[in-house]
C-alpha cells in the first residue's frame, strides 16, 4: 500500500487540500514583494551637485536657482546637468554667451548631492548618498541579499527533513499519585524563532495526560515541515521589519541577508508541504495554481511601492502579512508523508483523520493504520541529510541533472528580466506590467503540464527561451517593437519554465530528503540570480556576449531535462529505494482516471 492509497479513501483534494492552499498563499504574497523589493527601494532619483554653499560667500547670492545650476554644474548632451561632477570654479562666461562647458575644470562634489524627490521621498541611494562612486553598493545590497536566500535554502532544506530527539535537562516533579520514575518522549510545538538558524534554542513544553513524574532526561521532536515554516515566518518578520529601521548601510546589509535566509523556508517549505497533501491527479493544479500568489504579490508590489515613496515605510508595508502568516500557522497540518517516513505513525493517523473529517470522509480503519505501519514504514533511517543525494548512482545522477536545470532556469529568468527595457512608461507601471504577464504564462504551462507531461513542457519552455534569446541577438537595433515582442515572449516562458521545475523537481525527489533536494536547487538557482547581473557585465568586452552565454545555458539546461524521468500520473517516491527501482508500474490508476477527467473538461470546453 502506498500513500496515496490513503489518500484516495480521505479524498486527495477537497476542503482540507484548498484550506492549505489558502493558508500558504498569504506568506507567498510576501515572497515576491521582498526578493524584488531592490527595484524601488535602491532606485536611483535625478540628482547633482549641492552648491547651496556656494552662494554663502555672496558669489551667487543673487542669481536665480536656474542661472546657480548654469555656472556650477556642467551639462550632458541633453542638457541635464551633470550627476557627480561640478565646475572647479563659477563660469559665470556661460550666463552671456552659452559657451560649450564641455572642456572646463571639474571636480567630484565636495559638498554632497541635491535629490529630486517627485517618485521616491527616500530611497538607499538618498539616505546614505550611494551615488557617483559608491552606486555599485546598491546592488550589492541585492547580491547579498541573494547569498542569504543561497544559504537559507541549504539551512531549511535540512531542518524541514531532520527528525532528531534532544535531550534536554528538567527539574524532577512529584505527581499526586507517587508514580514512580519513568521516560516519557513528548511531542511539543515551538515556537522557534530565527535563533533557530545562529543557533539551535532548545525551548520545549512539556504536558501529560495522567498525573505522572517527570524525569530529568525529557526527549521530543523538533524541525519538521511545519515547526521550520513557523521558523522562517518569524525570522523573516523579525529581520524584515527590522531592516526598516537600520541607520547603517552595513547594518542593514547584515539584516537583509538573514531575511533572504528566513524567506527561502517560506519558498521551500510551501510549496512541499502543499504538494505532498494532494493525491496524485492535482499536483499540477497545486504547484502551478499556488505559484500565481507570486504573480499576484509582484503586482502588488508595485502598487505598494507606487502609494508609498519612502523605503522604511515600504519595506514594513511589504513585511506586514507575514504577521497574519504566523496567526494563521496554528491551522497549518504536519506533511503526513514526512510523519509516517519519520515512524510517527500516531501523529500522522491524526491529520489523516482531521483530513477526512474535513473532507467529510470516514475516518481511517485501525487495519488501515496497521497496513500503513507494515507497509509504508519499511525501517527508514530518520536522519536524512544533503550526503543522502549522492550516496547512490540515481540519486547522483538525479541530483547532478537537477542542479544543471535550475542554474539555467534561474539564469535565463533573471538574465532576461534584467536586460529587457521598459515599455517608455513610469517604473511602477512598466513592473506591473512584466508582473502581468506572467499569468498567462502560468495558466499556459498549467494546462500543457497534464497534457504532454512535466519533461517535454520544462525542456520545451527552456529551449524556447534560449530561441528568443538567439533571434534578439540577430535582430538589429533599429526593430525595437519586433525585440520587445520576443523579449515579452522570452520573458514569458522563462516564466513558465520557473514554474514547472518547481513542481517537476518534488515530483522527482523522495519524502525522505524532498526538502533536502529543494535546499539544494534553490542554491542552484539563486547562484544562478546572483551571477546574471556579472554576466550582463561582459557587454563591455563584446556586446552580444551576455546574451549568448544565457541563450547557451538556456539550450543546455532544456536538453539536460530530456535525461530526466517523467514524472505525470507517476506516484511520489517515499524512500531512496523507490528511485532507485523502477517506478513505471506504479501510476495511480485514480491518478489516471483523474487526468482522464481533466482531458475531457478541456476538450469540451469552448475557449
Amino acid at each position: 500500500m502506498k500513500f496515496e492509497d490513503i489518500l484516495e479513501e480521505i479524498n486527495g483534494f477537497g476542503p482540507f487540500q484548498i484550506l492549505i492552499i489558502i493558508l500558504l498563499c498569504i506568506p507567498r504574497i510576501v515572497l515576491p514583494c521582498h526578493f524584488l523589493l531592490n527595484n524601488f527601494i535602491a532606485a536611483f532619483p535625478p540628482h547633482h551637485c549641492d552648491i547651496s554653499t556656494l552662494g554663502d560667500g555672496g558669489l551667487l547670492k543673487n542669481l536665480t536657482h536656474e542661472q546657480r545650476l548654469t555656472v556650477s554644474i556642467p551639462v550632458r548632451e541633453d542638457g541635464v546637468p551633470k550627476s557627480c561632477e561640478m565646475f572647479a570654479e563659477p563660469q559665470f562666461q556661460l550666463l552671456a554667451n552659452g559657451s560649450i562647458s564641455a572642456d572646463l575644470p571639474t571636480v567630484q562634489c565636495q559638498s554632497g548631492w541635491v535629490y529630486d524627490n517627485s517618485t521616491f521621498t527616500s530611497t538607499l541611494a538618498t539616505e546614505w548618498d550611494l551615488v557617483c562612486d559608491r552606486k555599485s553598493l546598491t546592488k550589492t545590497t541585492g547580491t547579498i541579499f541573494f547569498v542569504g536566500v543561497m544559504m537559507g535554502g541549504i539551512a531549511f532544506g535540512f531542518l524541514s527533513d531532520k527528525y532528531v530527539y534532544i535531550k534536554c535537562i528538567s527539574n524532577i516533579f512529584n505527581s499526586s499519585n507517587g508514580n514512580e520514575k519513568q521516560n516519557k518522549r513528548v511531542d511539543t510545538i515551538h515556537l522557534v524563532s530565527f535563533l533557530l538558524i545562529i543557533k539551535i534554542l532548545c525551548q520545549f513544553l512539556f504536558y501529560s495526560v495522567n498525573a505522572m513524574r517527570f524525569r530529568t532526561d525529557v526527549s521530543f521532536t523538533m524541525y519538521g515541515r511545519r515547526n521550520s515554516l513557523l521558523a522562517s515566518y518569524i525570522m523573516s518578520a523579525v529581520f524584515g521589519f527590522s531592516s526598516a529601521f537600520a541607520n547603517s548601510y552595513v547594518l542593514f546589509a547584515v539584516l537583509r541577508f538573514l531575511t533572504g535566509v528566513g524567506l527561502t523556508g517560506i519558498s521551500i517549505i510551501s510549496i512541499a508541504l502543499s504538494i505532498e497533501w494532494v493525491d496524485t491527479g492535482h499536483r499540477s493544479f497545486i504547484g502551478v495554481i499556488g505559484s500565481l500568489a507570486w504573480s499576484a504579490g509582484n503586482m502588488l508590489l508595485a502598487g505598494f511601492a507606487f502609494l508609498v515613496n519612502d523605503w522604511r515605510t515600504l519595506m514594513m508595508t511589504v513585511t506586514a502579512p507575514l504577521g497574519v502568516a504566523v496567526l494563521t500557522w496554528w491551522w497549518i497540518p504536519e506533511s503526513a508523508r514526512w510523519l509516517l517516513v519519520n515512524n510517527k505513525v500516531e501523529r500522522a493517523h491524526f491529520y489523516l483523520d482531521k483530513c477526512a473529517k474535513i473532507n467529510k470522509r470516514q475516518k481511517l480503519s485501525s487495519k488501515f493504520k496497521q497496513e500503513t505501519l507494515s507497509e509504508i514504514l519499511e525501517k527508514q533511517d530518520t536522519n536524512y541529510t544533503y550526503l543522502h543525494l549522492i550516496k547512490t548512482p540515481k540519486m547522483r545522477r538525479l541530483t547532478l541533472l537537477t542542479g544543471t536545470v535550475w542554474y539555467g532556469v534561474s539564469s535565463a529568468y533573471y538574465g532576461i528580466s534584467l536586460n529587457i527595457s521598459g515599455f517608455g512608461l513610469n517604473m511602477h507601471l512598466t513592473h506591473f506590467i512584466y508582473a502581468a504577464i506572467e499569468v498567462p504564462a502560468k495558466l499556459m504551462i498549467y494546462c500543457f503540464l497534464n497534457i504532454i507531461g512535466r519533461r517535454k513542457c520544462q525542456a520545451g519552455t527552456l529551449l524556447l527561451t534560449g530561441i528568443c534569446i538567439a533571434i534578439n541577438i540577430f535582430l538589429p537595433q533599429g526593430l525595437w517593437h519586433m525585440r520587445a515582442v520576443v523579449a515579452i515572449l522570452g520573458k514569458g516562458l522563462s516564466e513558465a519554465s520557473f514554474t514547472a521545475v518547481f513542481l517537476y523537481t518534488t515530483e522527482l525527489y523522495p519524502t525522505v530528503v524532498r526538502q533536502n533536494s529543494l535546499g539544494y536547487t534553490t542554491f542552484m538557482s539563486r547562484l544562478g540570480a546572483s551571477l546574471a547581473p556579472l554576466i550582463l557585465l561582459l557587454e563591455d568586452v563584446w556586446t552580444p556576449l551576455p546574451q549568448v552565454i544565457i541563450c547557451s545555458l538556456a539550450i543546455i539546461s532544456g536538453l539536460t531535462v530530456l535525461l530526466l524521468p517523467e514524472t505525470l500520473n507517476v506516484r511520489l517516491p517515499e524512500t531512496i529505494d523507490d528511485i532507485e527501482k523502477p517506478r513505471a508500474s506504479e501510476v495511480s490508476s485514480h491518478s489516471v482516471e483523474t487526468a482522464g477527467v481533466f482531458l475531457e473538461s478541456m476538450s469540451t470546453t469552448d475557449i
